[in-house]
């Protein structure tokens, strides 16, 4: 996986813009954007997705590119949902005490969430549970099974569920 200045660097070149042009036309500041290209910086959440649009990939591949080619970890999912504009308080308020401002804090920073903190927060920040696993180093949540709802009426009627 390429890095996030490899990125920039092969889309600007094969435009043929210069890192000026590329900013102005990417909406990133130009200082911001050679210190991103130079490997000297890590974009905000903001400027990262305006970042993906620009060189027309997924956040996520740029949270990749950001960790030097390795996927991103819960910190980096909770900072690319929460974006610019949401505060780690106003995700505590969001999820009305269920998850602690401090634990909070901690994962943003990159403490490993409790599983039930970590459903909680990808709950209230729509984030996909198997993006979470993945970032966690867990197996992806299981579907339900097929005939579940099925087995528990056969179950409710007296039957013991077998077929």
């Amino acid at each position: 996986m390429a890095t996030l200045a490899e990125l920039m660097q092969r889309a600007r070149q094969r435009r043929a813009l210069t890192q000026e042009d590329a900013a102005e036309d990417s909406g990133i500041p130009v200082s911001s954007w050679q210190r991103y290209e130079a490997g000297r910086g890590v974009p905000a959440a903001y400027n990262a997705r305006t970042l993906a649009a620009w060189l027309q990939v997924s956040p996520a591949e740029i949270m990749t590119a950001i960790n030097g080619g390795r996927d991103p970890n819960f910190a980096d999912l909770l900072r690319e949902a929460m974006g610019p504009l949401m505060t780690q308080e106003e995700l505590a308020e969001r999820v009305e005490g269920e998850v602690s401002l401090r634990s909070i804090q901690r994962y943003c920073r990159g403490g490993r969430p409790l599983p039930h903190n970590a459903r909680v927060l990808a709950d209230a920040l729509n984030i996909d549970m198997a993006r979470v696993a993945k970032a966690l180093g867990a197996p992806p949540p299981c579907p339900p099974p097929l005939f579940a709802a099925d087995d528990a009426a056969r179950a409710g009627e007296g039957g013991d569920g077998r077929l």
